[in-house]
């Protein structure tokens, strides 16, 4: 299977998704930064599994990673900025109210889980 054979169906910003002989290949493709797991990513992975989910012809799917590493883990900054742009400048220093509502099985870290309880998140 060389991968001139693969068939890029659509293009994403941090992963690739391609497909061949009934074979989905998701690749996380940020690999200067160890394919850490980000929003965004989250995103488009749930977009492909939603294509392959109605493609009666996959009948695998690899996940596997660009350059040294699988996935790093989560991108700290990735979801720092998900919840900083959650809230506006004005709501994070006057409204105590503003911090995003953390939800038990939701994915986010503890640090974010005690950032998102305090009165005044930090920028």
């Amino acid at each position: 299977m060389s991968s001139r054979n693969w068939k890029i169906l659509k293009e994403f910003e941090e992963i690739r998704f391609e497909i061949f002989e009934g074979i989905a290949k998701i690749t996380l493709n940020r690999p200067e930064k160890l394919n850490a797991y980000s929003p965004t990513m989250g995103e488009e992975i749930r977009d492909v599994l939603k294509v392959i989910d109605n493609n009666d012809d996959v009948r695998v799917v690899v996940i596997t990673g660009a350059g040294r590493a699988f996935c790093a883990g989560g991108d700290i900054e990735g979801f720092d900025a998900a919840i900083q742009a959650e809230l506006s400048p004005a709501k994070r220093v006057r409204d105590p109210a503003a911090a995003p509502e953390v939800v038990p099985g939701s994915g986010l870290k503890s640090r974010h889980r005690v950032r998102a309880s305090c009165r005044f998140p930090g920028i």
